[in-house]
């Protein structure tokens, strides 16, 4: 007997952060999150994208991206 086909599933998670801060000293801070999953079948698909940035007085004090990806295989056996 075949099985039926599972459809695909698709997630996206994203979310920016913004932190301002006037007085002596002008500071920006900067978040950026997105998860991704996509599952086809046996096959998972995840990634993650961050990125982190600071400003103060004009002067960029951190820049960081993080990128990561992972695939996982799902083993069943008829």
């Amino acid at each position: 007997m075949k099985r039926a086909r599972k459809a695909d599933e698709f997630r996206l998670n994203a979310s920016y952060g913004l932190n301002i801060t006037t007085g002596n000293a002008d500071t920006s801070t900067h978040s950026l999150r997105n998860d991704l999953t996509w599952r086809r079948e046996a096959l998972r698909h995840k990634g993650r994208l961050e990125v982190d940035r600071k400003i103060d007085d004009g002067n960029v004090t951190k820049d960081q991206r993080r990128l990561s990806y992972q695939l996982d295989w799902f083993y069943e056996e008829d």
